[in-house]
């Protein structure tokens, strides 16, 4: 996440971005996506929003992963001190959701099916989070990171969405991604005090600040991955 954070949307060195072959955010993606990936793309923003509930799997075996890797990297004391009680910790966890699911619910079957819709809902809720917020703008170059600057550079390829209770609530203080990307460490309850100050710079310094309604931010992100998915569909 570090990368993300230091080169956002920026191709070759943003992880966030790189998800092919499943999608594709850039033209580049389309070049380097095979005939198969590109036969699959070209439908992508039709089937976005089904596939993004699967998100909190991805991020768990992720996490499965990550641990693996740091018992595996023995150059990095951190990561060696870490190991094991990242390892516990998965380990309590899997263990005490197993118990709960298959131990106090009615039957197996019901505990499989409680699992699979809950992790499905709360999949599909962090990625209506996570996805509005960058993915809708257009991915850049190095060299365009560069001219920008690190501050502005996170200006121009970061989106907030319109502030409202709901929205703050559902969002978790990160439909204030700008001034997250700015301030990493700012507890999320100043964001939004940060927010209204940032704006006044955004207008003084003629930068763009982008807080689209929340169903616009939808719109404006399968309208994006329509407009790469019909590069896919160009014949090679």
């Amino acid at each position: 996440h570090n990368g993300h954070h230091a080169a956002t949307n920026v191709q070759g060195h943003d992880p966030d971005i790189d998800n092919l072959p499943v999608l594709a955010w850039s033209p580049q993606d389309v070049k380097n996506a095979g005939p198969t990936t590109r036969k699959l793309i070209k439908w992508q923003q039709y089937y976005f929003l089904p596939t993004i509930a699967t998100l909190r799997f991805i991020w768990c075996f992720q996490s499965i992963l990550a641990v693996m890797a740091y018992k595996a990297d023995a150059k990095n004391i951190y990561y060696q001190r870490q190991y094991a009680k990242e390892a516990v910790g998965l380990a309590l966890h899997w263990i005490l959701k197993g118990a709960f699911l298959f131990g106090y619910m009615p039957g197996i079957l019901t505990g499989l099916a409680f699992f699979l819709i809950s992790e499905c809902l709360g999949g599909f809720g962090i990625a209506i989070v996570v996805f509005l917020n960058h993915y809708p703008l257009e991915k850049v170059e190095e060299s365009v990171w560069d001219g920008h600057g690190f501050c502005a550079g996170q200006i121009h390829t970061t989106m907030n969405i319109q502030r409202g209770v709901i929205v703050d609530w559902f969002f978790g203080g990160l439909n204030y991604q700008i001034e997250h990307h700015l301030w990493p460490t700012l507890p999320r309850h100043h964001l939004k005090a940060a927010s209204f100050e940032v704006e006044k710079i955004c207008q003084k310094h003629k930068l763009p600040y982008r807080a689209p309604p929340m169903y616009d931010g939808v719109a404006q992100l399968l309208g994006y991955l329509g407009k790469i998915a019909k590069l896919a569909a160009v014949p090679v």
